[in-house]
């Protein structure tokens, strides 16, 4: 059994003159296996065949924080960095705050981020900042690591014979598959349950899940169901629309401490409206990770997932990024031979495995009975489990992850 959906997008001409039925992903269904949480489900895995990428991890940037030895304005100290960039060339740019985000600062404690960081240059740069400027006694494993954000790209690769628009085709479905099978963490919902994922393209922003829409539905369906306005609308494929391909899709909200964007990479180096626009090889699906402290050194950010001090991000492994960072295949329910259930698809097909892991859950608890049903509303909605972790492409991302722990420990 195959199955497959579009990929839509903003600008009708993003895709140029690629054959818009060959714009689509495509999907194989199986049995989900033998566990009494997936009998009588089937799987779906993406028809991409993961050897036709070249899977890179990369630190965008990452936030130190730095002391120094006397006081010093943000400015002043932010010059003397790039000064010594120069000799040690650790970062392409670098920001200076105050250890609150305050841009008009004086004082001896400062947050520093880093854009595009080299190991070799950097651990050069810091140590030469320690024995000039850095507070006594403090050692460069010991510095702060306040923030940071990892990218994980998907580059196609050029096979013999490929044209440009068969390397936009392929870069196009494996952004529309990452963004599909990127599995929630309990971080990304709501105060309550709902997961919290949006779309923006220019001036526009749109949340991928509209509970605001269920007062269409029947009134006294709602009240019956004893769940919330957005508990009852995630049951309904309706209430979710697609993210476009050409928009960039955030997990979480990008003003918050930890998030996730995914984009269909093909310019860099924004500046407001405009962009440098990249060689056709270095087009790629990009997934970028973000983590902050709310304020610097209060251990709500990296160190929340294991990365307190330079000598974790160096020495002890990326290895707490995988809590966060997992992949998962889908499961429906089987309405005929072979055949998903058509209201399941249609979820996943606008919202991924996160949605349709909270319709799921939404249906799962409509089945309790009405008394303990109401009871359980005022509960968080835990996730229902009716997935699959994605293998090849967790193993595939690992090992990419793997690579950027080895570049920066051997720096030491």
């Amino acid at each position: 059994m195959h199955k497959d959906f579009p990929l839509v997008f903003h600008d009708p001409d993003y895709a140029g003159l690629i054959d818009p039925d060959a714009l689509r992903l495509a999907y194989a269904f199986g049995s989900a296996g033998k566990q009494r949480r997936l009998q009588g489900r089937l799987v779906a895995e993406p028809r991409i065949d993961l050897e036709d990428y070249q899977f890179r991890a990369v630190f965008d940037w990452i936030e130190i924080g730095m002391g120094t030895g006397k006081e010093l304005a943000a400015v002043n100290f932010q010059r003397s960095l790039m000064a010594r960039n120069k000799i040690h060339k650790g970062f392409r740019s670098c920001y200076v705050w105050g250890p609150h985000g305050e841009t008009s600062y004086r004082g001896q404690y400062f947050r520093v981020r880093m854009q595009e960081p080299q190991p070799e240059g950097l651990v050069a740069l810091l140590r030469a900042f320690l024995k000039e400027l850095g507070r006594r006694g403090e050692d460069l494993r010991d510095m702060p690591l306040v923030g940071l954000e990892m990218s994980v790209d998907a580059y196609p690769v050029a096979r013999s014979g490929m044209t440009d628009g068969d390397l936009a085709l392929a870069r196009m479905r494996m952004t529309e598959l990452m963004r599909k099978h990127l599995q929630f963490h309990a971080l990304f919902r709501d105060g309550r349950r709902q997961p919290r994922f949006k779309f923006e393209r220019k001036s526009l922003t749109e949340n991928v899940f509209r509970p605001e829409w269920a007062w269409m539905t029947s009134r006294r369906d709602l009240r019956a169901s004893g769940l919330s306005k957005e508990d009852f609308a995630a049951s309904f494929a309706r209430f979710y629309q697609q993210p476009f391909i050409d928009s960039t899709f955030y997990y979480g909200d990008r003003k918050e401490q930890l998030h996730f964007r995914s984009m269909d990479k093909i310019t860099d180096r924004r500046k407001g409206m405009v962009a440098e626009d990249l060689d056709v090889k270095d087009r790629r699906s990009r997934l970028e990770f973000t983590v902050m402290d709310k304020v610097a050194g209060d251990g709500t950010g990296p160190e929340a997932i294991g990365f307190g001090t330079m000598e974790d991000l160096l020495m002890r492994g990326l290895a707490g990024t995988g809590r966060l960072l997992s992949f998962a295949l889908p499961t429906f329910s089987e309405a005929a031979k072979g055949e998903p259930d058509a209201e399941e698809w249609a979820v996943f097909c606008k919202s991924g495995v996160a949605g349709l892991a909270h319709k799921l859950d939404v249906e799962d608890r409509l089945k309790a009975d009405p008394d303990v049903r109401h009871a359980m509303a005022r509960r968080v909605m835990d996730t229902s489990g009716k997935c699959l972790k994605y293998s090849r492409l967790n193993r595939r991302v690992g090992r990419a992850i793997e690579r950027l722990e080895k570049r920066w420990q051997a720096a030491l």
